[in-house]
């Protein structure tokens, strides 16, 4: 038996290939399948099943991609109407191997839910591992606010399915959930990727409480809802019909033809942050690379053509898969020969004034600047810089009315990434006197420490 676990760092989101024998299957595939393809392939494996844990939220599943490529058959729990794939019914067990898979209905994320439970031969052995999808976390749960009105009924739902179908696999039974920590499809998942339900059950703080105790903390929890998730909640039920594998190259476009496409279409930078605040382009979104799957999908239009500039095309291949993972199929291409070309073009650029750490806190108690903490609410509880206007990165360009523009923008985060795309917004918006605080709020504990 191998389990090979395939991570997408942008999302946090875990997907895994099982082995045995000359048999595969594949457990919430991301779009970009060939990695699942090329794997059991050189096993010396044929991939026979594809599960679906739920519809997913957070990406474009790749179940379709992975059945473009075999003769696997896709599986889904019972609860929506997805248009392709097969039903699964709890208790229903497949074989794989010489293991045995068996199907939990486990709803309370969603009302499809399903775990997979690992055998080995003879169930009477008991489990040696289960795989949980976003019902259950390492040191967490997972959220049930997507039925607004039915929260505390997902809630009891989601107590019961971990309590009576996954605890009693037993305690030697390992966890392999969907996602890692940093996905916003938890708020406590921990850094560590690797559990047993033994170990949970005496860790997890989710597991230490009574049924009602954990009904009245989900429907008080809070989570970042992106705008994105219902194309993702639509894509997913139906199925997405764009070929992910053996798809077009990036188109390369000059100067002037850059320029030209640019009237019609967003455009995204995606080079380091203090590249981006160096020199830009007038009305780019910075979105450096390693961010553009956690917020591409709060900013970015799926109706409207999408340009890059990056420091080469390999990063802007990486980053079209990023898009594509979204179901951003709209990517025309990119800026040949980077910013260096678009200068040497005679090109107008511009770039946002850059603040340091000694000169934040004057400007804290400057009437005419206004400081903007654009982190999660969950960072503020850690402090903030005295007079600063918290407001979420995701909730910023829906608010920026609020703001005055004969004003100075100051904008912060952690560590200076999330407070480089503020300003891009902020400048993308009309606002001219925009500032970065580089270093942030690392550097201003640092100093204050």
């Amino acid at each position: 038996m191998k389990i090979v676990k395939i991570k997408t760092e942008s999302i946090a989101h875990l997907s895994y290939l099982i082995i045995s024998n000359n048999e595969a299957a594949v457990i919430d595939p991301r779009r970009d399948a060939e990695i699942y393809v090329d794997e059991a392939r050189e096993q010396g494996a044929e991939i026979k099943y594809i599960f679906e844990t739920h519809r997913n939220e957070d990406y474009v599943t790749g179940s379709r991609e992975v059945k473009r490529h075999t003769d696997a058959t896709i599986y889904h729990g019972e609860g929506l109407n997805f248009n392709f794939g097969e039903f699964v019914k709890d208790g229903q067990s497949f074989e794989l191997g010489d293991l045995k898979l068996k199907i939990l209905s486990t709803p309370g994320h969603t009302p499809e839910s399903i775990s997979i439970a690992l055998y080995p031969e003879e169930e009477k052995k008991g489990a040696v591992g289960v795989f949980t999808g976003d019902t259950l976390f390492v040191n967490d749960v997972g959220r049930t606010d997507f039925f607004k009105d039915e929260m505390e009924k997902y809630a009891g739902l989601l107590y019961d399915s971990i309590h009576e179908k996954i605890l009693p696999l037993g305690k030697q039974t390992v966890l392999y959930p969907a996602h890692g920590a940093g996905s916003v499809c938890g708020g406590g998942i921990a850094d560590r990727e690797v559990s047993t339900l033994g170990f949970e059950m005496d860790n997890n703080p989710m597991l230490q409480i009574s049924r009602d105790e954990f009904i009245k903390k989900k429907v008080n929890e809070t989570h970042q809802m992106p705008p994105y998730f219902h194309k993702m909640e639509e894509v997913n039920l139906s199925g997405n019909d764009e070929p992910f594998m053996n798809y077009k190259h990036l188109e390369l476009f000059g100067a002037q033809s850059f320029e030209s496409k640019m009237k019609s279409a967003q455009v995204v930078d995606i080079r380091d942050a203090e590249a981006f605040l160096g020199c830009a382009m007038k009305e780019s979104l910075a979105l450096p690379k390693d961010m553009i799957g956690a917020y591409a999908g709060y900013f970015l239009d799926y109706d409207k053509d999408i340009l890059l500039v990056g420091d080469n095309l390999d990063h802007c291949k990486d980053a079209n898969n990023e898009l594509r993972r979204l179901g951003y199929d709209n990517v025309l291409g990119l800026l040949k020969g980077g910013m260096t070309h678009w200068e040497t073009s005679a090109k107008p650029i511009e770039q946002i004034q850059l603040v340091s750490v000694n000169e934040i806190e004057d400007l804290s108690k400057d009437s005419e600047t206004i400081l903007v903490d654009v982190r999660k609410p969950g960072e503020w509880e850690g402090g903030i810089i005295e007079g600063a206007r918290t407001l979420f990165l995701g909730d910023l360009e829906d608010n920026l009315s609020e703001f005055d523009k004969n004003k100075k923008i100051v904008t912060y985060c952690g560590s200076g990434k999330r407070a480089t795309i503020a300003a891009s917004l902020f400048k993308k918006h009309g606002f001219e006197n925009v500032a970065c605080f580089m270093g942030s709020m690392k550097a201003y504990n640092v100093k204050n420490s």
